[in-house]
């Protein structure tokens, strides 16, 4: 997973250790958004708020 979102977002700056750490929180994210606000998360929602908790947006 970790290969194929780096690729997708050129993360080569960003250690395994922050994009962990990023993965765990966005996904929990995901989770709360989903199960208590009924909303659902798309790939691009998930990668923006990816590049967010990484400070990778302009």
């Amino acid at each position: 997973m970790n290969s194929i979102i780096k690729q997708k977002l050129n993360l080569k700056e960003v250690s395994s250790e922050d994009l962990n750490a990023a993965l765990e929180k966005v996904g929990k994210d995901m989770v709360y958004d989903y199960f208590l606000f009924g909303n659902d998360v798309t790939y691009e929602i998930f990668l923006e708020d990816l590049k967010k908790r990484l400070n990778l947006t302009k």
